[in-house]
């Protein structure tokens, strides 16, 4: 497909899951900030699991809360993975992913996953950071982590500006550059390694519903064992409070989270929220990846049947256009006393071309030196016997 093309596929079919999947983005993002900083035991849990948490944020503050951030979360899928889903697949087209037998080549795969996500992450820094200040906002009685005051994606974004520029629009991109250029890599190279190891062993059927769904589950497990602690760095570094300045009050960079992190949560630090980010990372990563394989299939069938149209359009356009020319010259033979060139008219469109091909074919067109045609039954008897028109059996 066109370039601008694969990346509206990878666009539109992460927007559709994310319609589904984001109550469970702020469900994750809720617990990975529940306890920041503090040992276990020592902080009230707000939120036990995935199912408590949904139940508590639609009791106190509301079903709607669930969906918080969905905006700017449109946004960022739109963005992000229109350029991260398009610029891989670019790769994979020009054969990039394959190592010299034309096999897939793994290592090549998560080189052109993590450079499309890296880059992708670094465009989208901005609205994932209003993302996660969004959906941590909540009611006093269940907040945790630093509460900020934005009520949207413009608000939030005009706020940032002014109190400390560009810059503080990027706060945090490092973070979140490394954990999608991890999350990129892991989930667009185990979805084409699975997608060809199941069809090279013949487990499901190459281009079937099924061999999509399956990739991307296989797809989905790899990415969340690797991507959550960056997932929680990230979080933590976005919604953070920070001074006059635009430095982090908890945290000044990727690494100061990392040992801070370990030191007072321990290793299982890392991975709070885990259960959230499968529940919701799972069913975007199938519904995402399905859609996006299923709408690149609809595309390349479409562009396919367009040039097979042309092409057939063309070649009718010149049979007809060849025959009018012959017809052309016996005119100008019969008619020595007239030199007007008569141009008749190639209809090329649909309707109007077959029905000249037809009459052609049949013997049945008569041509007007006005360039115009005339079909037999579509012509008085008079223009008939008129010498301004010359039928193709009188012709030839």
């Amino acid at each position: 497909m066109h370039p601008a093309a694969e990346c509206l596929a990878g666009s539109l079919a992460t927007c559709v899951a994310c319609l589904f999947t984001n109550p469970l983005e702020t469900i994750k993002t809720r617990m990975q900030l529940q306890g920041e900083l503090q040992s276990r035991g020592t902080y009230k849990i707000y939120y036990r699991n995935v199912f408590h948490a949904f139940y508590t944020i639609a009791k106190v503050d509301g079903i709607l809360a669930l969906q918080s951030g969905l905006v700017p979360a449109l946004c960022y899928q739109f963005v992000m993975n229109g350029i991260r889903l398009g610029s891989y697949q670019i790769m994979v087209n020009a054969k990039l992913t394959e190592d010299r037998e034309g096999k897939i080549s793994y290592l090549r795969c998560m080189a052109a996953g993590a450079l499309s996500g890296c880059t992708g992450a670094a465009v989208c820094s901005p609205i994932f950071m209003i993302k996660t200040q969004l959906q941590s906002k909540s009611s006093s009685a269940i907040a945790v982590g630093t509460q900020h005051d934005i009520t949207n994606l413009s608000s939030g974004i005009i706020s940032i500006y002014r109190e400390h520029g560009v810059r503080g629009l990027w706060r945090g991109a490092s973070a979140s550059m490394v954990r999608v250029t991890v999350g990129s890599a892991t989930q667009l190279s185990a979805f084409s390694k699975s997608k060809d190891f199941y069809s090279r062993n013949n487990i499901f059927e190459p281009g079937s519903f099924m061999l999509s769904v399956s990739s991307s589950m296989t797809a989905s497990v790899f990415v969340v064992l690797a991507m959550t602690p960056f997932d929680v760095i990230s979080t933590r570094l976005y919604n953070q409070n920070v001074n006059s300045s635009g430095i982090g009050l908890k945290y000044t960079n990727f690494f100061d989270v990392f040992v801070k992190v370990f030191a007072k949560e321990g290793l299982l630090g890392f991975y709070k929220g885990t259960f959230a980010h499968y529940f919701r990372l799972g069913p975007h990563t199938i519904i995402g990846l399905v859609l996006w394989d299923s709408i690149r299939k609809n595309g390349i069938s479409y562009e396919k049947n367009t040039k097979r149209r042309k092409n057939i359009s063309s070649s009718e356009d010149e049979t007809v256009i060849d025959i009018f020319e012959n017809i052309q010259s016996a005119f100008f033979a019969e008619n020595i006393g007239s030199r007007k060139q008569l141009k008749p008219l190639c209809p090329t469109r649909w309707t109007a071309r077959n029905k000249s091909i037809d009459a052609v074919q049949e013997n049945t067109a008569i041509f007007d030196t006005l360039e115009e045609i005339a079909f037999e039954g579509e012509s008085n008897e008079a223009d008939k016997k008129s010498s301004r028109y010359i039928s193709l059996n009188e012709a030839v």
